[in-house]
């Protein structure tokens, strides 16, 4: 092999996203396997419909989740960690609007022990006082901890400013909120959320006939219970109610702006495109705010644009942290390559560099032990197709002209009125 010459350039194209091999267990879960990879290592993953939309008070479901695995009727919280320990296994939860995640890492040979004990989890946790009063004693210091940071202040004030100041999306918990947590609603949350009917099991790694038989033995043999209605309407938003807002935060060094808007959902099939107007604009170390903000003005470290997928819908945002006198320059320059991509076509060489970039981020999905597992959870709790999703997403990266990027610009840039500037720190008008 020559080292001096440089290997050939080729594209990169045709992300083959897994797919799942899926069945239902008697129980009613929905299995899905994910077979891959040499090591001796197994995931599984247990999805169920808990997420914070179906509270019907603030922070229960995610108490409810976080705790899941902080001690059992058979097991204190202490036991649990010498049994993780002794099997070298992992047990973490993530609870998001729709659902809540429960997941396990185990060596191939300590699967069934660690089955068992995750089955235990789901279906026995016992919501003691002590692990309560010590979960909620560390949750109520980060949230203080938090709410003096002038990025939470200007992105919780930019939310209530989308979506209104009582919907999910909008709503911010207080401490009285944390008090009047307790324990038996996180039981009742539990016995109303945490379903085998409407769960869904994903086994990934090592996954061959004795794990599957280890799966049906111990996660589908727990007791089949339908899900209680949900009726409530807590979390219905508003439209936009504010295009500005600014929380006085004197002794903050800096100051955070958010930008916000809301756009369509990843279902959509604009959305792929505009993907590539927000690489182009905010998405990657080379875009154009950080090229202008960051590299050629110095007014912050950093700056970005981004998608946050919600469950009917998406929202665009553009953050950043600047010095207070760099703040109105600072919005002026946004404001500047909003209109620039709303007026101007981009050049040629500048799209095939962003676009080089998104098909190589879209490959990166699959490179990795259980890095496409994340991405096909994603995908399985917004009800998409993967393999659909990243052909579209390439067709979209491959096909689009300026002329599209600019139409779109105009759709969703021009209009500032559908927009939130939320700013948090010192006063500069």
């Amino acid at each position: 092999m020559d080292r001096t010459i440089c290997p050939p350039i080729s594209p990169v194209s045709g992300v083959d996203f897994p797919r799942a091999s899926v069945r239902k267990l008697a129980n009613g879960a929905t299995l899905h396997e994910l077979p891959f990879g040499e090591e001796e290592i197994v995931r599984v993953d247990c999805v169920f419909k808990a997420g914070t939309t179906r509270q019907s008070h603030l922070l229960v479901a995610s108490f409810a989740g976080q705790l899941l695995h902080e001690g059992t009727k058979k097991h204190t919280s202490a036991q649990i960690a010498e049994i993780l320990d002794s099997y070298g296994g992992l047990l973490s939860s993530s609870v998001s609007y729709e659902n809540t995640c429960v997941t396990m890492h185990a060596l191939k040979r300590h699967l069934e022990p660690m089955l068992r004990l995750l089955s235990e989890v789901l279906t026995e946790p016992s919501y003691g006082e002590k692990e309560f009063s010590t979960y909620l004693s560390k949750r109520k210091q980060q949230y203080l901890i938090q709410r003096e940071k002038v990025t939470t202040l200007a992105s919780r004030n930019m939310s209530a400013a989308l979506y209104g100041p009582k919907s999910l999306y909008g709503t911010v918990a207080t401490l009285e909120d944390y008090d009047r947590l307790n324990t038996e609603w996180l039981r009742e949350f539990h016995r109303e959320n945490y379903t085998m009917e409407d769960c869904d099991i994903i086994i990934s790694g090592k996954v061959d006939d004795a794990a599957r038989q280890l799966v049906e033995r111990t996660l589908g043999a727990i007791s089949a219970q339908s899900r209680k209605p949900f009726t409530s309407s807590l979390y219905e938003w508003d439209e936009l109610n504010k295009t500005y807002c600014f929380e006085e935060k004197a002794d903050s060094v800096q100051s955070a702006i958010y930008i916000g808007r809301k756009v369509m959902s990843p279902k959509d099939p604009e959305f792929h495109y505009f993907s590539v107007l927000n690489t182009l604009l905010g998405g990657y170390f080379g875009s154009r705010l950080m090229t202008n903000i960051r590299e050629e003005k110095g007014y912050t470290y950093g700056i970005g644009s981004y998608l946050l997928s919600l469950p009917t819908m998406g929202r665009f945002i553009i953050s950043t942290q600047t010095a207070t006198e760099f703040v109105e320059p600072t919005l002026k320059e946004i404001e500047k390559e909003l209109k620039t991509l709303c007026d101007t076509p981009v050049d040629a060489d500048e799209l095939e560099e962003v676009k080089s970039y998104m098909l190589g981020e879209n490959a990166r999905v699959v490179d990795g032990s259980f890095t496409f597992v994340d991405a096909y959870l994603s995908f399985l709790t917004q009800g998409i197709d993967g393999n659909d999703f990243y052909k579209q997403s390439e067709k979209a990266i491959l096909s689009v002209t300026p002329e599209r990027l600019m139409a779109l610009a105009n759709q969703y840039f021009a209009d500032r009125n559908q927009f939130c500037v939320s700013v948090a720190g010192q006063k500069t008008r």
